[in-house]
């Protein structure tokens, strides 16, 4: 492995916690029961767009 595989590891690792803390809060407007709409598809959105971002690095 090269110099280079650890800032993409560090990166895909702080992508995979953002992905669990942006899942823990969807879980948490859901009990808002649609009240936080704007808010629960802001943050599906951030999940898009950090699944996206993962599929630029490989697997671990």
């Amino acid at each position: 492995m090269g110099a280079n595989c650890v800032p993409h590891a560090r990166q895909r690792n702080l992508l995979h916690r953002a992905q669990s803390n942006a899942q823990a809060v969807l879980r948490d407007f859901q009990h808002y029961k649609g009240r936080a709409a704007d808010l629960e598809a802001r943050t599906q959105q951030l999940l898009a767009r950090i699944a996206q971002a993962l599929t630029k690095f490989p697997p671990s």
